[in-house]
C-alpha cells in the first residue's frame, strides 16, 4: 500500500467517525435530520452524506454545526477525540 493509499484510508476512517459523532450529537439534542439540515441551511441529502462520512466539511460548516448544537468547537472535538482513543 502506498503512502497516498494509507492517507486516503485514514481520511475515510476519520470522516466516517466524524459523521457518526455528529449524528450522535444531533440525536442527543433531539433534532431530526430534516430539522438539523434546515437549521444548517443545507439539504437533507448533504446532511446524510456528511453523517455517513462521504464528504469533508468545511471549517465554516463545522462552526455552524456547533452553533446549532449549542456547543463550542473545542468541546465538540474533545468529545470526538475521546471516542477515538
Amino acid at each position: 500500500m502506498t503512502h497516498k493509499d494509507k492517507e486516503r484510508k485514514e481520511r475515510q476512517l476519520w470522516l466516517k467517525a466524524f459523521g457518526a459523532h455528529l449524528k450522535k450529537m444531533r440525536i442527543g439534542k433531539g433534532l431530526s435530520g430534516a430539522e438539523f439540515a434546515r437549521l444548517l441551511f443545507i439539504d437533507q441529502p448533504n446532511l446524510t452524506r456528511l453523517e455517513k462520512g462521504r464528504v469533508n466539511p468545511s471549517v465554516y460548516l463545522i462552526k455552524k454545526i456547533c452553533d446549532v448544537l449549542r456547543i463550542d468547537m473545542d468541546e465538540f472535538f474533545k468529545q470526538f477525540n475521546e471516542k477515538q482513543s
